[in-house]
């Protein structure tokens, strides 16, 4: 079997556009109903039926920023929480007489490593 491209795999983004659209659509059927249930008046009925679909859009999109900006923040504070933990443990190998130097380094590469990749997290996010 083949090795997937990149071009094929699933990104994040893609994987995001299936909830936009049900965002979008569930805001939109939504929309209809209420304008269906609460509006008497046709005219008025029939002009907001018409700006349903550009309000979908509007909705799905507010959905798809919040939902990408709250889950960049909630990674990021669990990666810092966890690094923490890390550097606490490491003070706690390092300051134990029974570790070996080996041990030690390893423990030392672990926590430079679990730096490393909380700032490439933190900087996932900065446009160019």
């Amino acid at each position: 079997m083949a090795p997937k491209l990149k071009s094929d795999r699933e990104s994040p983004q893609n994987a995001s556009n299936g909830n936009n659209l049900a965002a979008g659509g569930g805001a939109g059927g939504l929309l209809v109903y209420l304008i269906n249930t609460f509006i008497a008046d046709a005219s008025i009925r029939d002009i907001l039926m018409y700006l349903v679909p550009s309000a979908s859009i509007v909705i799905a999109w507010c959905y798809s920023f919040l939902a990408s900006t709250v889950g960049g923040w909630i990674s990021y504070r669990l990666a810092a929480s966890a690094l923490r933990k890390t550097k606490n443990h490491l003070t706690l190998i390092e300051g134990d007489p029974n570790a070996t130097q080996q041990h030690k380094k390893e423990a030392r590469e672990r926590v430079e490593e679990a730096e490393r990749a909380l700032m490439v997290l933190g900087l996932r996010d900065v446009r160019r």
